[in-house]
């Protein structure tokens, strides 16, 4: 469609993946839908979107240090004994819409609503459960039903001004989510990995309502950006299940996050960049689901962590060559962190200070067939005060807090992260060849620093193949992943209470592929 001739214009994806996995336990499948509908109109545009998503994935839990040395890619008889699994069922509808009103004037409206559906087994032990000292627990399975929507008022200008190009921008955004959140035991009887009795019903609530601007002025060598956005957020927890007391809760979370930078055009081929500003990071409903030792309730004491962020750098472009080299500082104060993690759940605290410094380098290079492309990223993330944190499962109801020294590394976090890509267009069946190099550093696997996940290289090899046949393009690959069968750690399950940090990567794959693409 066009404006003068104004039709429907859609894109549909439906995809559809499932694994056995590489270990037991570790089965999954996943299943998208998504439509886009767009309409052009004069002077604006509408579009819908609809997503659909649902997945089911069994949890083979972490590896402990002894069995990851060993190579044995065994899984936890606890995840096996209560068929530790996760089921998620999404649908969500979204409509924009945007006008031009004349004299540089536009007007943009957004809005979104959706339905989620999550269930989740997890190996909390029963005797964790059971008993006159664990009245708060929750039990071992979770059942979260949650509605959501949002919408978007924004109001944009553009226009000359003092020899330059000024944009203009102001709105207000508003959000909206409600948890029905229950638990349940895990057990019948000897019976595990199945729902028993009830052990949680609340209602978990929050709303935000925030105002911001943002202004733009561009002339031919400098650019000047600014912005202002004032955050209010409300929680409200309320308890229906009161046998084990009211855990009802409610915070407020307020905060003006300012934003300002600068753009110089220093030569035809240089630019230069900085900015700064600060930050607010609301801890999620998930995060103040549990109290501290996992226990069900509200966690007012979790605060929302504030940073301030600041960035300069360089880019350049010349006729085969482009670069980048940006150099950041990341200082955050009451840091939301993991206090334990134990059973497939997690509570959270703050931590104080933290600061991540680092340096970001990439670049592209292109001669005739061959391109080269390399990104490289260098942190160091730390904490800069002491705090007092879970190192195992219990704390801190039966074993006591421990000490972590100011200076330690934040887990998580790799210091180096390398990626190099080199490809030849070979021009035989449109083919072309690609090596891939990937290094990821070492990384920790808790606030103590006590272990690490050591760093490691991988070598991609793959042929990509394009034909364009009438209205068809066929798109064929084949590619061999890890190609030295390197053994690695995939990820790391941060400050876990049973010290199973470890979820190991995948040896050799190989990967056959074909796409079929039809133009109307």
């Amino acid at each position: 469609g066009a404006p003068k001739e104004p039709g429907w214009s859609y894109a549909l994806d439906v995809s559809r993946f499932a694994t056995d996995g590489a270990r037991p336990q570790s089965a999954a499948d996943r299943t998208n839908a998504n439509l886009k509908l767009s309409r052009l109109h004069e002077g604006g545009r509408t579009v819908l979107v609809l997503n659909q998503h649902s997945s089911f994935a069994l949890d083979p839990q972490g590896l402990e240090r002894k069995d990851l040395d060993n190579g044995t890619l065994k899984t936890d008889p606890g995840a096996i004994s209560f068929n530790t699994r996760k089921s998620v069922a999404q649908t969500q509808l979204g409509l924009a819409f945007e006008q031009a009103l004349g004299g540089g004037h536009k007007l943009e409206l957004m809005g979104y609503g959706g339905q989620r559906q999550v269930v989740q087994y997890q190996s909390i032990p029963v005797s964790s459960q059971t008993g006159p000292n664990n009245l708060g627990s929750s039990g071992g399975v979770i059942d979260l039903d949650r509605d959501y929507w949002g919408w978007n008022a924004r109001w944009r200008h553009a226009g000359d001004w003092q020899g330059g190009r000024l944009s203009l921008s102001a709105g207000l955004a508003s959000d909206y989510q409600s948890d029905q959140r229950k638990g349940y035991e895990n057990f019948i009887g000897s019976n595990l990995g199945v729902q028993g009795k009830l052990r949680r019903d609340e209602v978990n609530r929050a709303s935000t309502l925030d105002p911001y601007v943002q202004a733009e002025w561009r002339s031919k060598d400098l650019t000047l950006m600014g912005g202002v956005r004032q955050t209010r957020t409300e929680y409200e927890s309320t308890d229906q299940f009161l046998g084990n007391g009211d855990d009802s809760g409610r915070k407020t979370f307020r905060a003006t996050l300012p934003v300002v930078g600068v753009r110089w055009q220093w030569t035809p081929a240089v630019q230069a960049f900085a900015s700064v500003g600060k930050g607010y990071e609301i801890p999620t409903l998930n995060e103040v689901a549990y109290r501290s030792g996992g226990t069900s309730g509200f966690n007012t004491q979790l605060n929302a962590a504030r940073s301030t962020s600041a960035e300069i750098g360089l880019r350049g472009r010349a006729e085969r060559f482009g670069w980048n080299a940006t150099a950041f500082d990341i200082r955050t104060d009451d840091e939301i962190v993991v206090q334990n993690n134990s059973g497939g759940r997690a509570t959270f605290q703050n931590a104080g200070r933290t600061q991540r410094q680092g340096l970001e380098l990439s670049g592209n290079w292109r001669h005739g067939p061959v391109s080269l492309v390399s990104a490289l990223t260098w942190m160091q993330a730390e904490y800069l005060d002491a705090f007092q944190t879970c190192a195992r499962a219990g704390c801190p109801n039966v074993f006591p807090r421990v000490t972590v020294p100011a200076g330690n590394r934040i887990p998580g976090l790799p210091m180096q992260q390398v990626f190099v890509q080199a490809a030849w267009d070979t021009g035989w069946a449109g083919s072309r060849v690609i090596f891939e190099t990937r290094h990821v550093g070492r990384v920790m696997v808790n606030d103590q620093n006590s272990d690490s996940a050591v760093g490691h290289t991988l070598f991609n090899l793959g042929v990509h193949f394009k034909q364009d046949r009438g209205d068809w393009t066929l798109r064929e690959f084949i590619r061999i992943d890890n190609l030295t069968d390197r053994r690695h750690v995939g990820s790391v399950i941060v400050n876990d209470g049973n010290s199973r940090f470890f979820e190991p990567g995948l040896g050799r794959k190989l990967l056959v592929g074909l796409e079929a693409q039809r133009r109307f």
